[in-house]
């Protein structure tokens, strides 16, 4: 969570169109002096593959206000190492909960896309449904986490094991297309265990 200040300095070096349109919220919505801006963040975890390129991480800021009186500041704590396995499973965590935030809208909701591009999305409440656009735009963005296309080639398939879970058959990813067989293969696969069936009945005779 972030709490930007009056002049959202700390913003000026992100993305100028996710900059643009906090700046533009900030100055549209918040009214009262007593109001501030908080900027939620649910992002994934991003991927380095052996040549340590990196694969870049999706996010979802959601733009919040909150009194200052109410206001709690977060407690800034020490960066600390971890191993590949915790890794691991920090990562596929950050997918389920970036996931979980997208799934939680519908066309009733009461929420306005504020800023789209191809790893950003920033959404904001509002006291109106969200347009047909809006949810076009979403589910756009949710799509990414169906195929994994922003992953290395290379890696474990761990990812794609939490995903199924939450997406079961609309997850498919590289890891789902090489374990798939051909339709021959699973044709051939098919005849070959009925022959086995037609055996052990045989032989029971």
């Amino acid at each position: 969570m972030v709490i930007p200040g009056d002049d959202l300095e700390e913003l000026k070096l992100l993305d100028e169109g996710l900059f643009q349109s906090i700046k533009d919220f900030k100055k549209y919505v918040i009214k009262n002096q007593t109001t501030r801006l908080i900027l939620k963040f649910n992002s994934t975890i991003p991927f380095w593959d052996e040549n340590e390129i990196l694969f870049k991480g999706y996010h979802h800021i959601q733009i919040r206000t909150v009194q200052e009186v109410l206001l709690n500041r977060p407690v800034e704590g020490e960066p600390t190492e971890v191993d590949d396995n915790i890794l691991q499973d920090w990562r596929a965590l950050s997918y389920q909960i970036i996931l979980t935030s997208l799934k939680a809208f519908n066309r009733d909701s009461k929420v306005k896309v504020n800023h789209s591009s191809k790893f950003i999305l920033i959404t904001s409440r509002t006291s109106a449904t969200i347009s047909i656009e809006g949810i076009k735009t979403i589910y756009r963005f949710e799509e990414k986490f169906y195929s994994l296309i922003n992953t290395p080639a290379s890696y474990d398939g761990h990812l794609c094991k939490s995903l199924k879970s939450s997406l079961g058959k609309y997850h498919d990813c590289q890891l789902c297309q090489t374990e798939k067989t051909s339709p021959r293969e699973k044709e051939s696969s098919n005849s070959d265990q009925e022959k086995k069936k037609d055996k052990v009945f045989s032989d029971s005779d």
